[in-house]
C-alpha cells in the first residue's frame, strides 16, 4: 500500500471513529443541545450529559465528570427497575401523564415542594408521628419516581419542554411554560456551543460553592456515596432482593440518605469555620 493510500485509509478511519463518538450530537443552537441531551439518554450515553453543562473552572469540570458516573448508574437502575417492576413503572408513568394533561406541576417538582413543606412541619412538630411519617412517604414516592424513570422529564413528553430566548447568548428552559425543575434552567453560548448553565453565582453568593481543594474533595465524596448507593440498589433489584418498587425507595433511604447527611454535616462544619475566620478577620482578631 503506497503512502497516499495509507493516509487516505487512516483519515477515513478517524472520520468514522469521530462520527461514531459524536452520534449526531450537536450544540450549535439551544434546540440542538436539548435534542442532544435526549439523544444521549436514548443511546445509553447518560454519562456524557455532563459534557453539555458549562464548567467555568477545571475543578467544576472534574466534579461534573464524576457526576457522569452517577448519571450512568441512575440509567442502569432505571433499566433494572423497568424490567423487574413493569406494572408499577407503567402506573407511575400513567399518573405523570395524567397530571400533565390536567396542567398540574410535574410530579418530581410537586414532590420536592411537598417535601419541603412537610419537612417544615416535622421540624415544628418533632414528636408528631403524622408529620414525620408524611415526610417519609413523600421521600419514598420521590425515590420511586426517579428509580422508575430517571430521565422522564427529558425524554418523555418532549412537547412539554420549550425554550425561551433571553438574550443573544442565553435562553431559558421551560417545562409546561414554567421554569424547569422549579428552579429555572438556563442555556448559554460559549465559544460557538450552547451549554446548560448552573447557577454558580447564586451558589457563590450563598457561600455553598466549593472554593478550596478540601471542599471539592468533600463534594466529590458525596457523589461517590450516591453512586455506590445507586449501584447497590441496582444489584439488589437484579438479584430479586427488592420485591416491589417501594422496597427500592426504602433501600435508597438506608443506603444513601444517612451517608449523604453525614457528608453534608462535614461540609457545613467547614463552612462554619470559614464564617468564623471571616468574622475574626473583620474584627482584626485571630479565629478560634
Amino acid at each position: 500500500m503506497n503512502t497516499f493510500r495509507l493516509v487516505t485509509v487512516l483519515v477515513a478511519a478517524l472520520g468514522a471513529f469521530s462520527g461514531c463518538r459524536d452520534k449526531g450530537y450537536s450544540q450549535a443552537t439551544p434546540q440542538d443541545t436539548l435534542a442532544t441531551a435526549r439523544l444521549m439518554v436514548e443511546q445509553g450515553d447518560a454519562r456524557r450529559l455532563t459534557e453539555l453543562v458549562y464548567a467555568e473552572s477545571p475543578d467544576l469540570r472534574d466534579f461534573l465528570d464524576q457526576a457522569g458516573d452517577v448519571l450512568t448508574s441512575l440509567a442502569d437502575l432505571g433499566i433494572a427497575v423497568q424490567q423487574a417492576f413493569p406494572k408499577e413503572v407503567a402506573d407511575i408513568r400513567a399518573e405523570a401523564e395524567a397530571a400533565a394533561r390536567e396542567g398540574k406541576a410535574t410530579s418530581f417538582v410537586a414532590q420536592m415542594v411537598g417535601l419541603r413543606t412537610q419537612a417544615g412541619r416535622a421540624a415544628r412538630r418533632p414528636g408528631d408521628p403524622a408529620a414525620t411519617g408524611g415526610t417519609q412517604q413523600l421521600l419514598d414516592k420521590m425515590f420511586m419516581e426517579v428509580a422508575a424513570d430517571p430521565y422522564a422529564w427529558l425524554t418523555r413528553g418532549a412537547e412539554r419542554v420549550t425554550l425561551s430566548p433571553l438574550t443573544d447568548d442565553t435562553a431559558a428552559l421551560l417545562l409546561d411554560g414554567k421554569p424547569a425543575l422549579g428552579v429555572g434552567v438556563t442555556l448559554i453560548q460559549r465559544e460557538g456551543k450552547w451549554y446548560f448553565y448552573l447557577p454558580v453565582e447564586i451558589l457563590k453568593a450563598s457561600r455553598l460553592y466549593p472554593d478550596t481543594p478540601e471542599k471539592w474533595e468533600i463534594a466529590g465524596y458525596m457523589l461517590t456515596v450516591i453512586d455506590q448507593a445507586v449501584t447497590d440498589m441496582t444489584a439488589d433489584v437484579r438479584a430479586g432482593k427488592a420485591r416491589r418498587l417501594e422496597d427500592v425507595a426504602r433501600a435508597a433511604g438506608e443506603k444513601a440518605v444517612i451517608p449523604v447527611i453525614m457528608t453534608g454535616f462535614a461540609y457545613s462544619k467547614i463552612l462554619e469555620a470559614d464564617r468564623k475566620q471571616r468574622r475574626a478577620a473583620a474584627r482584626g482578631a485571630p479565629a478560634k
